[in-house]
């Protein structure tokens, strides 16, 4: 399945009656969305447009490794620091209970050795399954909010919220071979998504929005480059470009992703008045809004040279066969 960002766009700015003329230079002719394989490219000359996230990943995420050495200990009773924002309750709390499960481990270990390997086994894959529950509850909630987004635009009633069950399906790479999968809510994965979804509400609730677009697929043609932006919109009188992010905390290069978004709205002729990351907190506190506290021109040639490394990367990759 493809994405054609052209037909897109020009369906819902039509869809509220804004003045296509001010928005014709987004009609980009050549790139398009292959969601199946997961790229941007060009469909005359089949060259591919390198997604933001994808030059993004080229940046080294120094936090992962320290991350999940944390959580595969913790899954065996390591009690650790104190985390960012834990009362000295919940400390507490979560204190005794690791030592509890530390006694448990260390008499498993002793009475059942033949159990020990397989308990460093799930403990070693303890921050991949969090990540994919996250990833989960935040793909469903960010589903939910496109789809809001959609029928405000087309005056429908919102769609229902995330329940138990609820599914989704994406092209991931398994072996070499792009496989569907389809990822299911449990319900820890439900209230999560349905918590980042009520902070939405709440945010939306308190302001004037007029909606221009949802799920926009943009593209710069002079740096070869393509994403898709989470919203435009008019929000309490500024044209506003909005990326929903549902982690725990908001990391510096996401202020690299907002930037390139803006590089390619720019060059379509179309020029945002703010833009700014909405977080949308999954244990039912309010939304968090944070606006790009770096110099912008930095974060953009910070962004461009990130894309340099990126032709580097795949260059490398090609002949080295």
């Amino acid at each position: 399945m493809t994405k054609d960002y052209r037909f897109e766009l020009k369906k819902q700015l039509e869809s509220i009656n804004l003045d296509i003329g001010k928005f014709k230079n987004l009609v980009n002719e050549d790139v398009f969305f292959d969601e199946r394989e997961h790229v941007y490219s060009n469909r005359h000359t089949g060259e591919f447009y390198a997604g933001a996230s994808e030059i993004l990943s080229v940046k080294n995420k120094g936090f992962l490794a320290p991350w999940h050495a944390r959580e595969a200990v913790a899954a065996l009773g390591y009690i650790g620091d104190k985390k960012r924002g834990e009362t000295k309750e919940v400390y507490a709390t979560r204190a005794a209970e690791q030592k509890i499960k530390a006694q448990q481990v260390r008499d498993e270990a002793v009475t059942n050795p033949e159990h020990w390997e397989e308990m460093l086994h799930e403990a070693k894959g303890s921050a991949s399954r969090q990540a994919k529950e996250a990833q989960i509850s935040g793909t469903l909630a960010h589903k939910w909010i496109e789809r809001s987004i959609w029928c405000e635009m087309n005056n429908e009633e919102l769609p229902p919220l995330v329940e138990e069950g609820d599914t989704y399906t994406q092209w991931k790479k398994i072996g070499g071979v792009m496989k569907e999968i389809t990822f299911t809510a449990t319900v820890k994965i439900a209230m999560e998504a349905c918590n980042a979804i009520q902070s939405y509400r709440q945010w939306r609730d308190k302001h004037e929005i007029r909606w221009h677009a949802s799920e926009l697929v943009v593209a710069s043609d002079l740096y070869r480059f393509a994403g898709t932006l989470d919203g435009l919109c008019t929000l309490d009188g500024k044209l506003t470009l909005l990326d929903f992010k549902t982690s725990k905390a908001i990391y510096p290069e996401v202020y690299l992703q907002l930037e390139a978004y803006s590089l390619a709205l720019e060059e379509m002729q179309v020029f945002p008045q703010s833009a700014i990351i909405l977080r949308l907190p999954k244990d039912n506190k309010q939304a968090e809004v944070y606006a790009n506290p770096f110099p912008r021109d930095l974060c953009r040639r910070t962004f461009l040279s990130l894309r340099e490394a990126k032709k580097w990367e795949v260059y490398v990759s090609k002949k080295n066969g």
